[in-house]
């Protein structure tokens, strides 16, 4: 990880100053390890790097219209306009604070001028690391957790039998919920296969914790999104025939550790079961408390309600409460109990914007896809594609670790050297 550090301070120190390319380093690292520190990095980076390109920002703010970035930035203009018919103004400006980085980060690229956006791949390589490490990290404590249990069984007496929760999902994942993790984890994994992957290895290594830490957190978006992203670029690649051997090798050795902790973790299994009770149509519980079968609960509400507040939606304040009232009435007493928001962010957005708040989804997603697909930018249309997948199930804009993955993310990608061709 030193070495990536350092040729990450190499570019980025002659285009943003030693202070800006510090903290732009620090800060990558610490959208893993920190969530809730962040602010200590992320701020100052801003601030150091509007300075050192405020100079020339009349002359060379451009808004690239295919990033991410500017379809982010106006989604948060949406959600302060939503101020205006909103009544609750304490979630609102709460909301809009966890929100903050979708308008700063665009800002701040858009004033640093087309030459100067470098450093995004040597970040990726620090990004990758520090993931790797948070699994190694997570990992150990799970072990020494699980080490000083069965001591207290076996040993002292003072225990109950020792179980695999340590390993697991929240027990396992210490710096962020296991879907946040999972998430961040899979993009770490794409960002070394692009524009080629490197099989050599310290890379293979890096790849084999990043895919192990996915396993670990549980996530049953996440394993998917493992599964399909590897299959795809499986196929993708098929007639490079060395690519073709290692990456099923590596698909097959991950499917055989699932198959393994689904068979000696109960933890895991129950994970597994819920997917066999989706595939079955299962009816669900309205007392229900696993992730699952709230999720089915929620969306089934969550619809009519868009329908109902249309065109304009509940407003940024009111949509909690809106969503609440709703699981009352429908006695969903888990969901209340809770507080939970609509568990996707594509029904989340549409019930608080309305009409415009679907039209900024479609333009953020669908803009950015089309650039990517043409100019064969395999890391923008993994990051797309990983991102929506995860919307789908997550509403990941109500929490800072949802709303860093994607500035941060894109971000990155538009410090990137020029040629990003697959």
């Amino acid at each position: 990880m030193k070495d990536a550090i350092s040729a990450a301070f190499g570019t980025l120190r002659p285009a943003h100053g030693t202070l800006a390319a510090g903290l732009l380093i620090a800060t990558t690292i610490g959208i893993v390890f920190i969530q809730d520190f962040l602010w200590i990095a992320l701020m100052p980076c801003i601030v150091a790097m509007v300075v050192r390109h405020l100079a020339g920002s009349l002359r060379t703010f451009r808004v690239s219209w295919t990033s991410p970035l500017s379809w982010m930035a106006l989604l948060y203009c949406a959600y302060l306009l939503g101020l205006s018919w909103s009544s609750n103004f304490d979630y609102a400006l709460f909301d809009l604070q966890v929100k903050a980085p979708l308008l700063a980060l665009p800002l701040m690229v858009f004033l640093v001028l087309g030459s100067s956006r470098v450093g995004g791949r040597e970040l990726f390589v620090v990004f990758r690391w520090a993931c790797a490490l948070a699994v190694a990290v997570c990992a150990v404590v799970a072990c020494a957790r699980y080490g000083m249990h069965w001591w207290g069984y076996h040993v002292s007496g003072t225990a109950t039998i020792p179980t695999t929760a340590y390993f697991i999902s929240q027990e396992f994942s210490l710096f962020m919920h296991p879907s946040y993790f999972a998430l961040y984890l899979c993009f770490a994994l794409a960002s070394g296969d692009f524009p080629s992957t490197r099989w050599i290895r310290v890379n293979v290594l890096l790849m084999g914790l990043l895919a192990l830490g996915i396993l670990f957190s549980a996530s049953k978006a996440g394993w998917l999104v493992l599964s399909a992203y590897w299959g795809v670029l499986a196929i993708s690649r098929w007639n490079d025939g060395a690519e073709r051997k290692r990456r099923l090798l590596a698909g097959a050795l991950v499917a055989a550790a699932l198959a393994v902790l689904g068979f000696a973790s109960p933890f895991f299994s129950e994970k597994v079961g819920q997917f066999k009770n989706v595939a079955q149509g299962a009816p669900v519980d309205v007392s229900a408390a696993g992730s699952t079968e709230s999720r089915e609960m929620i969306w089934g509400e969550a619809l009519p309600l868009i329908q109902k507040h249309l065109p304009l939606g509940t407003g940024t304040g009111d949509v909690k409460d809106v969503l609440l009232a709703n699981y009352a009435e429908a006695g969903f007493a888990h969901a209340v109990e809770l507080k939970l928001n609509a568990h996707s962010q594509l029904l989340q957005t549409p019930l608080t914007l309305g009409l415009l708040g679907i039209l900024l989804l479609l333009l953020l997603f669908g803009v950015p896809l089309v650039h990517a697909a043409r100019h064969r930018d395999g890391l923008m249309l993994s990051f797309l594609s990983f991102i929506f997948f995860n919307w789908a199930v997550e509403s990941m804009l109500e929490t800072q670790a949802g709303v860093v993955f994607l500035a941060w993310g894109a971000f990155l990608l538009a410090f990137r050297a020029p040629d990003t061709s697959a």
